[in-house]
């Protein structure tokens, strides 16, 4: 293959005799260009020389071509060459599929359909392969990289065996009613299921379904691993029925593992002393007569006490139920909801060496009175007769009062905090009280914030002690001083990077704060002066007594109606 020597602006191109090699030639010439790449390949296009381009030998002749403009010199060098297009066909290690290259041809041979078909056929890949007609298209394409020429069928592994309990948790809360009143039942039923009841049903593992590889070969599945019931021969057994059913064979507290039940029966005692010890049971406790000063009880489940609490600690993962009433400094921690017939009363004055006697539940609080208690709740409190300089902290409703207690259901002293509502008979007291009752805002993400305030003022002025320290460290002793410096300014980092998590914290509450403008208070009967009433954060003093009043937030300011 070779052509006629075309020159224009002192070069051209020439085609070696067997037509493999491309020759850029160059003669002197006046009319020479600020030749470029760009231009070269332009030129050839115009002239249809479709061979390979090396751009490393092209950047060598537009550099001497330039350099021939002050040496007149005439001379001859490759730049490029005929090529034929190149295909492969790449199977993948797992032969699941099949990819092809391409390189396109310049002015060599060009691949066809059929040599695509036929490698496909060399290599064996026979299944997943794209329609004929896709691969026409990359062939006109030209250029193809890892084109997913076949893909197999995945292999769809089988279930394991799965387990479907039949025990639902159930939170036992006193109803309330749309006008504020409850009604007191008495609660505490432990969850147990009775014997032949069933607990669980295994749903059995399946097998799964076989792939096929792009040599068309079948790929085995995963079967599901078929585990069977986990029976407890002294409190379960398989249903005789139906072998796939886990039934209780005696009735008890029941503790779900992963492929079966166990059937505890309740921990019953008569009192918990000394006899006894302290409490820890994995299932669910039941007291019939007191818990005397200083034992501890922590369950897994519910605690029901029929007797009184003094001064004693009680823990639990479920419900709380006491029938008697709680003394002393006493502190209960709660799970789910709390109910106490009759009421806390708490030391006025603990000092610093005693406990504060509390209640903290994530479900709602139910007793009779409350007196120096605090209590705190993430969802109602809801006391019959009173609350006395107690701090009452709800993330929902707080209600003192109901039918028949008369002038005695009052908020007396201390603080009752809820997010949307608080209602009871009469809020303050004859004697003057302090008393503050506070809504619109959750009382758990405020106190949250005030504890971190209090952290990063401290930890500011550590800071400022640190830097202080800093500055008058003694130039006389070098070795001591470098040292001291370094422990100084290694505690100085970790007080900034402690101040930085506080103020990441802090940020994070105060995105969660949330001013809830409808809320509430409500006094049926009084409200004494001394009260402070707080909605959201607008604060009204009493400075005479009141009769039936009900506060609620318009346009940012308390009114009262």
């Amino acid at each position: 293959m070779s052509r006629e020597i075309k020159i224009e602006n002192g070069f051209g191109f020439r085609i070696s005799p067997d037509g493999y090699k491309l020759m850029g030639v160059v003669v002197p010439s006046d009319d020479k260009l600020e030749l470029t790449s760009d231009s070269v390949r332009k030129r050839l296009k115009d002239e249809d020389i479709p061979l390979f381009v090396n751009e490393y030998l092209l950047g060598e002749f537009i550099r001497r071509y330039h350099l021939s403009r002050t040496t007149n010199e005439s001379f001859e060098i490759e730049i490029g060459e005929r090529r034929d297009a190149v295909c492969e066909i790449n199977l993948s290690r797992d032969k699941m599929h099949a990819t092809l290259w391409l390189a396109p041809s310049f002015g060599g041979r060009k691949i066809t359909t059929q040599d695509i078909l036929s490698e496909l056929e060399k290599q064996g890949i026979v299944f997943g392969v794209v329609p004929k007609e896709k691969i026409e298209e990359l062939i006109e394409k030209g250029h193809v990289e890892n084109f997913i020429l076949a893909q197999g069928i995945d292999p769809i592994p089988g279930i394991d065996a799965q387990f479907q309990s039949f025990i639902q948790q159930v939170e036992h809360a006193p109803q309330i009613n749309e006008d504020g009143t409850v009604d007191f039942r008495e609660l505490g039923e432990v969850l147990t299921v009775t014997k032949g009841e069933p607990l669980m049903r295994r749903i059995p593992a399946t097998r799964g379904t076989d792939g096929r590889n792009v040599l068309g070969q079948e790929v085995p599945t995963q079967r599901g691993i078929d585990s069977p019931l986990s029976v407890d021969k002294n409190s379960t057994y398989l249903d005789p029925e139906d072998r796939n059913q886990l039934l209780a064979a005696i009735t008890g507290q029941p503790v779900i593992g992963e492929n079966g039940v166990t059937v505890l029966p309740v921990l019953t005692v008569d009192n918990v002393d000394l006899g006894t010890g302290n409490i820890r049971f994995n299932g669910s406790v039941i007291v019939k007569g007191d818990v005397i000063a200083g034992m501890k009880i922590f369950a897994f489940k519910d605690v029901m006490i029929n007797g009184e609490v003094v001064n004693a600690d009680i823990e639990c993962l479920g419900n709380l139920t006491i029938k008697g009433g709680v003394s002393g400094n006493s502190q209960l921690i709660v799970s789910g909801t709390v109910n106490i017939k009759l009421g806390v009363q708490g030391e006025k004055d603990v000092g610093e060496a005693f406990q504060e006697a509390k209640i903290v539940a994530n479900g709602s609080v139910t007793l009779g009175f409350s007196e120096n208690f605090l209590i705190e709740s993430d969802g109602n409190i809801i006391i019959q007769k009173y609350s006395l300089h107690s701090k009452l902290l709800a993330k929902n409703r707080i209600l003192v009062g109901s039918k028949g207690t008369g002038k005695k259901a009052s908020i007396m002293g201390g603080t009752a905090w809820a997010t949307k509502f608080i209602k009871a008979t009469s809020i303050g007291s004859e004697a003057g009280l302090k008393t503050i009752v506070r809504v619109g805002t959750d009382p758990q993400v405020e106190r949250a914030m005030t504890q971190i305030k209090q952290s990063l003022e401290q930890n500011k002025k550590k800071q400022q002690e640190i830097r202080k320290a800093i500055l008058t460290l003694d130039d006389k002793d070098r070795k001591n001083k470098e040292e001291m410096l370094g422990k100084l300014n290694s505690a100085l980092n970790q007080m900034i990077f402690e101040a930085d998590s506080y103020e990441n914290e802090l940020s994070d509450l105060r995105a969660m704060v949330i001013f809830e403008d409808d809320a509430k208070i409500v006094a049926d009967r009084n409200v004494y002066a001394g009260t402070t009433v707080q909605i959201s954060r607008a604060t009204w003093q009493a400075k005479q007594n009141y009769g039936k009043t009900t506060f609620l937030l318009e346009r940012n300011q308390i009114v009262t109606k």
